[in-house]
C-alpha cells in the first residue's frame, strides 16, 4: 500500500515540499519510479491512495496482468483510491465504495472489495485515505468506523470471511486511531476525542530509487 502523492497536490501545495528537489516531485519521474517499485515487489494486491493519474497507472499495471478498480473523491479534489490485483491469482467477487461526503465526513473515499484467492480462500479488502487534518479526530474516527462497519457487513454476507485493511490512515503508532484499530477500544471524552489524531508532521521525505 502506498500514498503516491497526487500530482495535483504536489503542484498546488509547494509549501509542503520546500526541502524536496523539484526533480523528485515531477510526475514523469515519480510515475516511472512508482511503477518500478510495484513491479519489484510483484505483489498480488496493490492499494494506492492520492491517485489522480489513474489511467496512466492502470495502463502500466494492466500490461503486467493486473485488473483494477478506482474510487475518486468528489468536489474539487482530483485524486482517489485505487486497488490493483493479479487476475491469475485473485477474482473479484463483490465491490463497494464509500464517499464520506455523503455522511458529512469530508470528501475522502474508501474502497471495500471481496476477493477469492486461487478459487478457495475469500477475504474482504478495505482501501482508505483518512482525513489528514490533525485537529479533526472526530472526522477521522467517523471515517474509520464507517469503513469497519461496511467491511464487517460484507464479511458477514460471505460467511464471516477475514478482513484486510490497507491505506493511508494519517496516524502514527502512538495515536488513538492506531490503538482503536488494534484493540477495538478507545477512551471517550470531549477533550481526548478532539485530539485523537496525534499526527506527527516532519520535513523529511522518502525517495524511491
Amino acid at each position: 500500500s502506498y500514498n503516491i502523492l497526487a500530482d495535483n497536490n504536489a503542484r498546488n501545495h509547494p509549501d509542503l515540499y520546500l526541502d524536496v528537489p523539484w526533480d523528485a516531485l515531477r510526475w514523469d519521474s515519480r510515475r516511472r519510479l512508482i511503477i518500478h517499485e510495484i513491479r519489484h515487489w510483484d505483489s498480488d494486491l496493490v492499494c494506492l491512495q492520492e491517485v489522480d493519474r489513474f489511467r496512466e497507472i492502470a495502463a502500466e499495471m494492466k500490461n503486467k496482468g493486473y485488473e483494477c478498480s478506482f474510487k475518486g473523491r468528489t468536489g474539487d479534489a482530483k485524486d482517489g483510491c485505487a486497488t490493483f490485483w493479479k487476475s491469475e491469482r485473485l477474482r473479484l467477487l463483490e465491490e463497494d465504495s464509500i464517499d464520506f461526503s455523503e455522511f458529512s465526513l469530508r470528501n475522502n473515499v474508501a474502497q471495500v472489495l471481496v476477493f477469492e484467492l486461487n478459487g478457495t480462500q475469500k477475504f474482504v479488502l478495505g482501501n482508505i485515505h483518512v482525513l489528514f487534518n490533525p485537529k479533526r479526530g472526530d472526522i477521522k474516527m467517523g471515517q474509520i468506523r464507517m469503513l469497519l462497519e461496511r467491511a464487517n457487513a460484507l464479511a458477514g454476507k460471505w460467511d464471516g470471511i477475514p478482513i484486510v485493511l490497507a491505506g493511508d490512515f494519517n496516524s502514527t503508532p502512538e495515536s488513538a486511531i492506531y490503538k482503536f484499530l488494534s484493540t477495538m477500544k478507545v477512551k471517550y471524552c470531549i477533550r481526548y476525542f478532539l485530539h485523537i489524531p496525534k499526527v506527527i508532521v516532519n520535513s523529511g521525505y522518502y525517495r524511491i530509487d
